[in-house]
C-alpha cells in the first residue's frame, strides 16, 4: 500500500510538471559526518527543535538575538545549574513567553548541558555512527524530548541524516485510515526503508515526501493534504479512507439522509461532530483524540496542540460544549426519558454540571411515571435555605403538574460529599415535597470524578 502511496504522487507530479521543483527542494545528500559537529551547532540545532512557533517567530524577525542566546548558551561551560539557564533565557526573546513555556526549555537545555562532554569529546558521535536507530532512544530519552520524532529532527539539525517528516507521515496516516493510532518514528523509517526506487535511501525519500506535504514549501508547488481544498488537486483522492469515510460527498449526503428521515439518532456523535464542523474537521491525531474524549475536553487541551486546523477545531468543539450546557435549562432532548438510578442521571447530566465553576442548583422535574418534563436551574452562587427556597424549587413543578422531583447540584471543589447546608437543604424540600405532594425523589451532588446520591447512601 505504501508503494502504491509512492507512485501515485510521483505520478501527479510528472503529469502537473512539478517533478523538477520537488526533486530541486528535496535534493539533500544524506549525510553522517566523519568528525562531531561542534557543540555550538549543536545548541543551535537543539534550539531550533525545542523552541515553540511563537518562539521561533520572535527570533525570525531578530535572528542576530538568536545567535546572541546560541552563543550565552555555549559559553556557559560545564558544570552549571538550571539558573544560569534560566537566567540567560529570561534575558532573551525567550522571556516573551509563558513561564511554563520557559521552565520547559530550562529543563531541556539543562539535559543537554548535562551531556556536553559526550558531545564535545565524541561518544554519542560514535554511537550514532555504529547504531543510527538505537541513538534514537537513547537520546530521546536522556534528553528528555516529548518523542523520537523531535530527537530524529534535531539530529538532522545536527547535519546527520534522519528521516523526521512527520508531515508526511501524518498524510499516510490519512491516506491509509491509521489515524487514531499514530505511526511511531521506526515504523516510518520502515515503511521508507521498504520503498525500493529511484531514491538511493529513505533520508531521500522522507525529504522528497516532506516538499510535497510540507506547507512551508507551498510557495513553490501545490502542497498536498494541507487542508481540505487540497482534496481537489490530490492524485490519492480515489483510495484516500479518510476522505471517502469523512470529506466525500457519499459521505455527507448519508449523514444528511438520517437526518432528513428522522433517523438523526442512528449517527454516532462523532459523525454529528465532525459533519457540523465542517472544514476544520481535518481527521488528525489530535482532532481524533478530542473527538475520543469530548465531551470531557477543556481550555487546558491548547496546551497540547501546534496545529492552527487542531486549534480551530478545538475551539468549536469547546463551543459545541458549552452551548450543549447552557440547554441544560431546557426541555431538550431529554424529555420524556425516565431513569432508574442516580447512576442514569449523573451519566446524562453530570457532564455538564461539573464544569461549572460556581455551585450551580438544579431541578428535574418529573410526570407521574417519573419520565423528564424539564431540567430547570434554580440558582447559582454558595448554596444556603434563602437561595434554594422551596417557592423557587416547587413553583415549575406545581404549574407543569409534576409529579416528583430529583435535586442535583454540583461541588466546584471536586468533593461531592454533602456538607451540613446540603443536608439541611435536602431535608428542608422534603418536607415541603409531602406538603404539595410532589415528592423529592433524590439529591445527587456532582463532583469532578464521581457524584453522591443522597438515596444510595440511604439519606432519604
Amino acid at each position: 500500500m505504501f508503494g502504491d502511496f509512492i507512485k501515485s504522487i510521483q505520478k501527479w507530479s510528472d503529469a502537473h510538471s512539478q517533478s523538477a521543483a520537488i526533486h530541486l527542494l528535496s535534493a539533500v545528500e544524506p549525510v553522517f559526518p566523519a568528525t562531531p559537529p561542534e557543540f555550538p551547532h549543536v545548541i543551535k540545532g537543539f534550539l531550533e527543535t525545542i523552541l515553540p512557533p511563537q518562539g521561533i517567530a520572535c527570533f525570525l524577525q531578530r535572528p542576530y538575538q538568536f545567535h546572541q542566546l546560541q552563543s550565552l548558551l555555549t559559553g556557559l561551560g560545564s558544570y552549571i545549574i538550571e539558573k544560569s539557564i534560566r537566567d540567560v533565557l529570561d534575558e532573551s526573546l525567550v522571556s516573551l513567553l509563558s513561564l511554563s513555556e520557559r521552565e520547559r526549555l530550562t529543563a531541556l537545555l539543562y539535559s543537554l548541558e548535562i551531556m556536553r562532554d559526550q558531545w564535545i569529546d565524541g561518544r554519542i558521535h560514535s554511537l550514532i555512527i555504529s547504531n543510527p536507530v538505537e541513538a534514537i532512544s537513547r537520546l530521546t530519552r536522556d534528553l528528555s524530548l516529548e518523542n523520537d520524532w523531535k530527537c530524529a529532527e534535531f539530529l538532522s539539525r545536527c547535519g546527520y541524516g534522519y528521516p523526521h517528516s512527520s508531515h508526511a507521515c501524518i498524510c499516510w496516516e490519512r491516506y491509509s485510515g491509521s489515524v487514531s493510532s499514530q505511526t511511531s518514528w521506526f515504523d516510518w523509517l520502515d515503511l521508507l526503508a521498504s520503498e525500493k526506487n529511484e531514491h538511493e535511501n529513505a533520508f531521500q525519500l522522507d525529504r522528497y515526501l516532506d516538499v510535497v506535504f510540507n506547507p512551508v514549501f507551498s510557495d513553490f508547488i501545490d502542497t498536498l493534504c494541507v487542508d481540505q481544498n487540497s482534496c481537489r488537486i490530490c492524485p490519492l483522492i480515489e483510495s484516500c479512507k479518510t476522505y471517502r469515510s469523512s470529506f466525500s460527498p457519499e459521505y455527507k449526503i448519508e449523514c444528511l439522509n438520517d437526518i432528513k428521515t428522522g433517523d438523526i439518532k442512528e449517527i454516532p456523535s462523532s459523525s454529528l461532530l465532525t459533519l457540523l464542523s465542517g472544514d476544520l474537521w481535518f481527521d488528525t491525531p489530535s482532532q481524533n483524540k478530542f473527538i475520543a474524549k469530548y465531551p470531557d475536553i477543556s481550555a487546558s487541551d491548547f496546551q497540547d496542540i501546534d496545529s492552527a486546523n487542531d486549534e480551530a477545531f478545538l475551539s468549536f468543539l469547546l463551543a459545541t460544549k458549552e452551548l450543549t450546557a447552557r440547554n441544560f435549562d431546557t426541555e431538550g432532548p431529554l424529555s420524556g426519558k425516565s431513569f432508574t438510578c442516580a447512576g442514569d442521571i449523573y451519566k446524562s447530566f453530570g457532564q455538564f454540571i461539573r464544569e461549572e465553576q460556581q455551585e450551580s442548583f438544579y431541578t428535574l422535574i418529573l410526570d407521574n411515571k417519573h419520565r423528564i418534563i424539564k431540567n430547570r436551574l434554580i440558582t447559582r452562587g454558595t448554596l444556603n435555605q434563602s437561595l434554594v427556597h422551596p417557592r423557587e424549587v416547587f413553583a415549575a413543578a406545581i404549574q407543569l403538574r409534576s409529579a416528583a422531583l430529583v435535586l442535583i447540584h454540583n461541588h466546584p471543589s471536586g468533593d461531592p460529599s454533602p456538607s451540613e447546608q446540603d443536608m439541611a437543604i435536602t431535608s428542608r424540600l422534603q418536607e415541603v415535597g409531602e406538603l404539595v405532594g410532589i415528592k423529592v425523589l433524590d439529591h445527587i451532588i456532582v463532583g469532578r470524578q464521581g457524584y453522591f446520591s443522597f438515596v444510595d447512601e440511604d439519606l432519604m
